[in-house]
Protein backbone atom coordinates (compact mmCIF):
# COMPACT_ATOMS: atom_id res chain seq x y z
CA UNK A 1 0.00 0.00 0.00
CA UNK A 2 2.95 2.04 1.05
CA UNK A 3 4.06 1.82 -2.55
CA UNK A 4 1.41 3.58 -3.99
CA UNK A 5 1.38 6.58 -1.86
CA UNK A 6 5.27 6.90 -2.40
CA UNK A 7 4.74 6.63 -6.61
CA UNK A 8 1.59 8.94 -6.35
CA UNK A 9 3.51 11.40 -4.65
CA UNK A 10 6.55 11.25 -7.69
CA UNK A 11 4.12 11.00 -10.76
CA UNK A 12 1.93 13.79 -9.29
CA UNK A 13 5.15 16.19 -9.06
CA UNK A 14 6.09 15.43 -12.43
CA UNK A 15 2.78 16.31 -13.47
CA UNK A 16 3.26 19.35 -11.63
CA UNK A 17 6.86 20.10 -13.13
CA UNK A 18 4.62 20.03 -16.79
CA UNK A 19 2.60 22.25 -15.40
CA UNK A 20 5.62 24.38 -14.52
CA UNK A 21 7.43 23.84 -17.90
CA UNK A 22 4.71 25.04 -19.86
CA UNK A 23 4.11 28.21 -18.15
CA UNK A 24 7.70 29.18 -18.16
CA UNK A 25 8.07 28.58 -21.63
CA UNK A 26 5.15 29.13 -23.29
CA UNK A 27 3.23 31.35 -21.50
CA UNK A 28 5.05 33.84 -19.71
CA UNK A 29 6.90 33.98 -23.26
CA UNK A 30 3.32 35.05 -25.24
CA UNK A 31 2.68 37.19 -22.47
CA UNK A 32 6.40 38.93 -22.71
CA UNK A 33 5.01 39.36 -26.51
CA UNK A 34 2.58 41.76 -25.28
CA UNK A 35 2.95 45.07 -24.87
CA UNK A 36 3.39 46.03 -21.21
CA UNK A 37 -0.47 47.05 -20.43
CA UNK A 38 -2.09 44.16 -21.91
CA UNK A 39 0.75 42.02 -20.84
CA UNK A 40 0.31 43.42 -16.98
CA UNK A 41 -3.93 42.89 -17.32
CA UNK A 42 -3.00 39.59 -18.98
CA UNK A 43 -0.88 37.78 -15.99
CA UNK A 44 -3.08 39.96 -13.32
CA UNK A 45 -6.29 37.60 -14.46
CA UNK A 46 -3.98 34.74 -14.38
CA UNK A 47 -3.17 35.46 -10.96
CA UNK A 48 -7.08 35.53 -10.23
CA UNK A 49 -8.36 32.46 -11.82
CA UNK A 50 -5.08 30.00 -10.67
CA UNK A 51 -6.25 30.33 -7.11
CA UNK A 52 -9.66 29.92 -7.80
CA UNK A 53 -9.00 26.59 -9.76
CA UNK A 54 -9.56 23.40 -7.69
CA UNK A 55 -7.51 21.07 -10.37
CA UNK A 56 -4.74 23.38 -10.24
CA UNK A 57 -4.33 24.24 -6.23
CA UNK A 58 -4.65 20.32 -6.30
CA UNK A 59 -1.62 20.03 -8.66
CA UNK A 60 0.33 22.44 -7.08
CA UNK A 61 0.01 21.94 -3.41
CA UNK A 62 -1.28 17.61 -3.42
CA UNK A 63 2.41 16.68 -4.19
CA UNK A 64 3.58 18.83 -1.49
CA UNK A 65 1.08 17.18 0.86
CA UNK A 66 2.20 13.72 -0.24
CA UNK A 67 6.02 14.67 -0.77
CA UNK A 68 5.70 15.62 3.64
CA UNK A 69 3.75 11.92 4.21
CA UNK A 70 6.79 10.39 2.48
CA UNK A 71 9.10 12.02 3.86
CA UNK A 72 7.86 11.24 7.87
CA UNK A 73 7.65 7.55 6.24
CA UNK A 74 11.07 7.79 5.17
CA UNK A 75 12.11 8.43 8.70
CA UNK A 76 10.11 6.34 10.70
CA UNK A 77 10.72 3.38 8.66
CA UNK A 78 14.16 3.79 7.49
CA UNK A 79 15.18 1.84 4.08
CA UNK A 80 18.97 3.23 3.61
CA UNK A 81 19.06 4.74 -0.07
CA UNK A 82 15.54 4.30 -0.35
CA UNK A 83 14.74 6.33 2.21
CA UNK A 84 17.88 9.35 1.09
CA UNK A 85 16.16 9.15 -2.27
CA UNK A 86 12.63 9.97 -0.71
CA UNK A 87 13.84 12.10 1.57
CA UNK A 88 15.38 14.11 -0.76
CA UNK A 89 12.94 13.57 -3.39
CA UNK A 90 10.33 14.52 -1.10
CA UNK A 91 12.26 17.91 0.64
CA UNK A 92 13.04 19.18 -3.64
CA UNK A 93 9.38 19.00 -3.83
CA UNK A 94 8.24 20.91 -0.52
CA UNK A 95 11.01 23.44 -0.74
CA UNK A 96 11.80 23.90 -4.32
CA UNK A 97 8.03 24.27 -5.43
CA UNK A 98 5.36 25.09 -2.36
CA UNK A 99 8.24 27.14 -0.37
CA UNK A 100 8.81 29.08 -3.74
CA UNK A 101 5.30 29.41 -4.33
CA UNK A 102 4.23 30.84 -0.92
CA UNK A 103 7.76 32.48 -0.24
CA UNK A 104 8.02 34.27 -3.78
CA UNK A 105 5.38 33.71 -6.88
CA UNK A 106 2.48 34.81 -3.99
CA UNK A 107 4.14 37.76 -2.94
CA UNK A 108 4.97 39.52 -6.13
CA UNK A 109 1.85 38.45 -7.48
CA UNK A 110 -0.09 40.53 -4.83
CA UNK A 111 2.49 43.77 -5.58
CA UNK A 112 1.82 43.38 -9.13
CA UNK A 113 -2.23 43.58 -8.37
CA UNK A 114 -1.56 46.31 -5.69
CA UNK A 115 0.86 48.59 -8.40
CA UNK A 116 -1.16 51.40 -10.03
CA UNK A 117 -1.08 50.81 -13.87
CA UNK A 118 1.79 53.13 -14.52
CA UNK A 119 3.63 51.48 -12.17
CA UNK A 120 3.35 48.07 -13.06
CA UNK A 121 3.83 48.75 -16.48
CA UNK A 122 7.35 50.53 -16.24
CA UNK A 123 7.89 47.15 -14.01
CA UNK A 124 6.80 44.98 -15.97
CA UNK A 125 9.47 43.23 -18.28
CA UNK A 126 11.69 43.07 -15.16
CA UNK A 127 8.79 41.56 -13.02
CA UNK A 128 7.77 39.28 -15.22
CA UNK A 129 11.69 37.88 -16.33
CA UNK A 130 12.57 37.40 -12.66
CA UNK A 131 9.18 35.70 -11.81
CA UNK A 132 10.04 33.36 -14.98
CA UNK A 133 13.30 32.71 -13.62
CA UNK A 134 11.63 31.60 -9.99
CA UNK A 135 9.45 29.06 -11.71
CA UNK A 136 12.52 27.37 -13.78
CA UNK A 137 13.33 26.74 -10.11
CA UNK A 138 10.00 25.43 -9.46
CA UNK A 139 9.19 23.37 -12.99
CA UNK A 140 13.03 22.00 -11.92
CA UNK A 141 12.04 20.94 -7.90
CA UNK A 142 9.45 19.12 -9.62
CA UNK A 143 11.23 17.23 -11.80
CA UNK A 144 13.98 16.76 -9.31
CA UNK A 145 11.67 15.39 -6.79
CA UNK A 146 8.96 13.67 -8.64
CA UNK A 147 11.95 11.56 -10.06
CA UNK A 148 13.63 11.14 -6.74
CA UNK A 149 10.45 10.20 -5.16
CA UNK A 150 9.76 7.36 -7.80
CA UNK A 151 13.21 6.37 -7.42
CA UNK A 152 12.79 5.50 -4.29
CA UNK A 153 9.36 3.49 -4.27
CA UNK A 154 10.57 0.83 -6.42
Amino acid sequence: MWDVVERLAGAWALVSAGVFLSFSTFVMSGLGRLGADEGVHAMRQVNIAAPRSPLFMATLFGPGLLSLSVAVHALLVWQGERSVLELVGAATYVLGVVGVTVGYHVPRNVRLESMDDEAAHREWRHWARRWTGANHVRTVSALVGGVLMLLGSR
